[in-house]
This record gives C-alpha cells, structure tokens and sequence, in this order.
C-alpha cells in the first residue's frame, strides 16, 4: 500500500509539471497570437492594395500579357509549383495535417506536382508518395519579408522559364476556433472582377510592360499574406491544442488525487484497526 501510493504521489507531482508546462505554453501562444493577428491585419491590407491594378484590368488584357512574358499559352503548362506554408513543430493540433491533405489533393490534379515547402512537417508525407521537392526551407516564425521575396523570385522564375504556374497553400485564419487550409494562385494571379467601363481601356506603358512591373510584388504580395495568415493559423491552433491538453491534465489530476485520497484514508483506517486490536489485546 506505502508503494502504491508513493507511485501515486510521484505521478501526480509529475502531472502538475505538465499542467504547468502547458498553461505556460498557451499564455504564450496567447500573447503571440494578438501580435500575429496584428501583423494579418497589415498583409491583408497590403495585398488588397497591391492586387488592387489587377482587380481593376481585364482578365483578357492580362491573361495576354502573362503569356506574352512566359513565351507560351496557358494550354501548354502541365507542370505546377505547389508553395505549402506549414510548420516545423507540433503541438498545434490538426494544423499541419489539414494543410498537408489539402496541398497532396492539390498535387494530385497535376501531372508533375513540385512542392517548395516551408516547414518541414510534409516532407515525410511527399518522400513516401516519392513527390517532388523543389526546396526545402525551414519554418517562419515571424513575417519575414526575405522568405517572401525568396519565395516570389522563385515562383516568377518557374514561370518564366518554363511557363510552371504556381500556387500557394496555406491556413486562413477565420477566428481564434476557425482555420481553414486555402489555395492561393502566385501567378497567373488571383483574377479580379473588372467592370466593363474598363474593358477598352489604355495602359500607359502597355500591359505588357505593366504587367511585368507589377507582377513581382503582386506575387511578393500573395506569399506575405500568405505567411502572415499561416503563422496567425498555428498560433492560434497552438492555443487550443495547449487549452485542451491542460483540461486532460487536469482531469488526470483530479482522478489521481482521488486515488490518492482513498489509498490514504485506507492506509490510516488499517492502523488505526490495528491499534484497537493491540490495546483490546
């Protein structure tokens, strides 16, 4: 009996680490989390002015233009860059999984799927289907403009070369409860809804060349908002992944502190029968 509840008291003191390491965990995320969804207000205002142009032309005027600098027609490409924003660590939930599925589902559409992956929980997933991997790059932990130029020269240079589209797949960040994996297309970029006021419109200098100014930061645009909706995302799913993991700790907590409490009242109800027994004797 002394054992068992040694082992208990060991275990519950062991469980209350957890419960403490966990809580810490979630107070951080927490704190980060305000500071994500700040820095994601920011991108999303920043891509919506920077895809405002496109918003604004034809999509047949730059549909035209994007073929004009590929040096090839849309019908042509067979081949995808799939850019896949996950993480480096666990502990957040079903986060990496969810983006995981949806960026093989993507790839699966394609006849020769290349992935430039940011984190490294997918790697595993890719190498077992024996999938492409264009780069590797580890995780961002904050928005870092480098990896997003980084990113976008890459994604231009498949186009250019060889005409390869693009796309982003990433966790949109819908409430503190909500995160939902998205596709985003890098190039040809996100059509936008043109008013037919537009439709004869005169670009100064020509669509072309307009095009071929505004697409690099169009692209830098789409993987920052990208970056800034995935870190959002994990945080946030990190949040609740270390809220629910304390409610279970603290719910073995409570069952082991019963054992405990029965061992002991057991223990002490035992000697003091013992006792009674030795003084009637």
């Amino acid at each position: 009996m002394t054992n068992n509840t040694r082992q208990l008291r060991s275990r519950i003191t062991a469980v209350e680490t957890a419960v403490s390491i966990t809580q810490a965990m979630k107070s951080v995320s927490s704190l980060r989390l305000k500071n994500c969804r700040e820095a994601l207000s920011q991108a999303r205002v920043f891509y919506e002015y920077q895809t405002e142009p496109f918003a604004l032309a034809p999509s047949r005027l730059v549909d035209d233009a994007l073929r004009r600098i590929a040096g090839r027609n849309d019908a042509e490409a067979h081949d995808i860059l799939i850019v896949v924003v996950s993480s480096d660590r666990g502990l957040a939930g079903p986060y990496n999984a969810n983006i995981a599925r949806a960026a093989l589902a993507e790839g699966s559409k394609w006849h020769r799927p290349t992935f430039l992956c940011l984190g490294s929980k997918l790697r595993n997933a890719l190498e077992s289907r024996r999938l492409s991997i264009f780069q590797q790059l580890s995780a961002v932990e904050n928005i870092d403009t480098k990896v997003a130029r980084h990113v976008a020269l890459a994604a231009l240079e498949a186009w250019t070369v060889a005409g390869t589209r693009s796309v982003i797949a990433f966790t949109k960040f819908v409430s503190s409860v909500e995160h939902l994996p998205e596709l985003l297309p890098l190039i040809p970029p996100k059509p936008g809804d043109a008013t037919s006021s537009l439709r004869e419109s005169i670009w100064e200098p020509s669509a072309e060349d307009a095009v071929r100014l505004m697409l690099p930061e169009i692209v830098f645009g789409a993987v920052s908002l990208a970056l800034a909706e995935s870190l959002a995302s994990e945080t946030a799913a990190r949040v609740l992944a270390m809220d629910q993991a304390t409610h279970k700790a603290e719910e073995i907590l409570e069952h082991l502190r019963c054992q405990y409490h029965r061992h002991r009242r057991e223990r002490i109800t035992r000697e003091l029968v013992e006792a009674a027994g030795r003084g009637q004797s």
